[in-house]
């Protein structure tokens, strides 16, 4: 899946004449990136005291817009535009700051309030400036006003109840791949099945199943070419069977009504998919198979933790499964069920949101051990098959997190991600070809984006 960076889409609503530049200045700045997360976290502030009803409401509301102005300013200085263009752009801009706010979690602010015209930094435990002309340790009466505003915004984010939880697990199989009679493995031979998927998002939902401001949009196109070999072997009376998946990928991420060269795509190949182990068994009207583990290769070569988008996980993925079809008469009634394990990602560049939820704002852009939380997931099929030729069924799927992620060893709460998909689905056997064709509409997500997912299959046996 798609993941997004928060806070940049923000400040391309902001900008959007600058909406390249700003793209580019984002892949190629770790400094930067961190202006993006504290730009965001600053549109929190304010919009809390835009709402608040305590008696220093006015005067913080009015320092926070302060604040806001300098990160701007920032901002462009950062692109190399003098202060006219900066006007410029506003006009054509013409949008309340406080329209663009969308829940974040907290990273360091502190280093931030303590400039006034530059990017500060810390160093030594003392607050530094770096300006044109080297740097300088600021004294008490500079820093007081920043310091005390600075703390000031961690107790408020930690009292509030986050909205923006970009999503957790590896959410490494595609949902809703598989269908009717997937359970039922056929004769030995060797079968090719192409997958085709088309997924388009326009919401995300967070921790609680409520839309995110200025989500962004989120569309992958996948063509996926299976092996699969049913042989002729018995282990345990069942039939013995490998497989392996190589996914093309397409992805894009549309920052929310930003224009097409703002948006971030991804062109090549996924996580390839294997297993060496497949037994299957018939019962009468009861077919199953077990397979030890689908796994999942991170064959991903343009994979960059800092991208907004990425084709595939940057670590393994380990995958057992369960799968029957359950075949009597001109009814079906089919499930596969799977539970995803996935190993350590050691490079990974800790989100401001996840470096909240471990209340650890300073982690936020840091590397750290991730692993991605368990999953478990199942795809169904209740169908009727009037004719050889036809089948016909209610498909869906359903996704659920079960255990947190964890960086270095702690979790990482409320971001378990959720989802279920309903719809339709149709298919057509003529003598060694199948054709089949779905459409999945997802509903109850929590933690990650709700779209359509639309797929087109043909499986051939040689």
């Amino acid at each position: 899946m798609a993941v997004i960076h928060s806070g940049l889409f923000l400040i391309m609503k902001r900008f959007p004449d600058c909406k390249d530049a700003l793209l580019q200045k984002y892949r190629t700045s770790e400094s930067f990136r961190s202006i993006c997360e504290n730009y965001q976290e600053c549109l929190e502030a304010l919009r809390y005291w835009a709402k608040s009803e305590h008696e220093t409401a006015v005067d913080r509301h009015r320092e926070y817009e302060s604040l806001l102005h300098e990160l701007e300013q920032d901002i462009l200085e950062s692109l190399g535009m003098e202060l006219e263009e900066s006007i410029e752009i506003r006009r054509h801009s013409n949008m309340d700051v406080t329209n663009l706010f969308s829940r974040a979690p907290l990273s360091s602010l502190i280093h931030l309030f303590a400039s006034y015209t530059a990017a500060p930094c810390i160093q030594g435990g003392r607050l530094l400036a770096s300006s044109k002309h080297g740097k300088a340790c600021f004294n008490v009466k500079q820093t007081y006003r920043p310091l005390a505003v600075a703390l000031t915004i961690i107790i408020i984010v930690v009292m509030a109840n986050p909205r923006l939880s970009w999503a957790g697990g590896a959410q490494a199989y595609t949902n809703g791949s598989e269908d009717f009679k997937v359970g039922k493995l056929p004769p030995p031979s060797l079968d090719y099945i192409h997958y085709t998927n088309y997924y388009k998002a326009n919401d995300f939902k967070d921790n609680s199943g409520d839309d995110v401001d200025e989500g962004p949009e989120v569309t992958t196109f996948a063509n996926t070419s299976r092996l699969l070999w049913i042989t002729p072997l018995k282990i345990l009376g069942g039939t013995y069977a490998t497989h392996i998946f190589v996914p093309i990928v397409y992805t894009d991420s549309d920052f929310d009504g930003a224009q097409e060269d703002s948006s971030q795509d991804k062109f090549g190949l996924g996580n390839i998919i294997f297993t060496p182990f497949l037994l299957g068994w018939h019962r009468q009207n009861f077919h199953f198979w077990i397979n030890i583990a689908d796994i999942f290769v991170p064959t991903n070569t343009d994979y960059d933790n800092d991208d907004a988008v990425n084709l595939g996980n940057d670590f393994w993925t380990f995958e057992p499964i369960f799968a029957f079809s359950y075949l009597p008469g001109k009814f079906e009634i089919t499930a596969k069920f799977m539970y995803d394990i996935s190993t350590k990602d050691r490079d990974h560049v800790v989100s401001a949101d996840e470096a909240q939820k471990l209340g650890r704002p300073g982690l936020a852009g840091e590397e750290r051990t991730r692993r991605a939380g368990q999953e478990f997931h199942f795809d169904y099929v209740l169908g009727y098959h009037p004719n050889e030729a036809w089948e016909l069924g209610a498909v869906g799927y359903f996704y659920q997190q079960v255990t947190d992620d964890q960086i270095s060893g702690t979790d990482v709460n409320n971001r378990r991600g959720r989802v279920l998909g309903l719809g339709p689905g149709v298919k057509y056997n003529f003598n060694d070809l199948s054709l089949i064709g779905k459409v999945y509409f997802e509903t109850l997500a929590e933690n990650r984006n709700q779209g359509i997912s639309t797929f087109f299959k043909l499986m051939y046996k040689f």
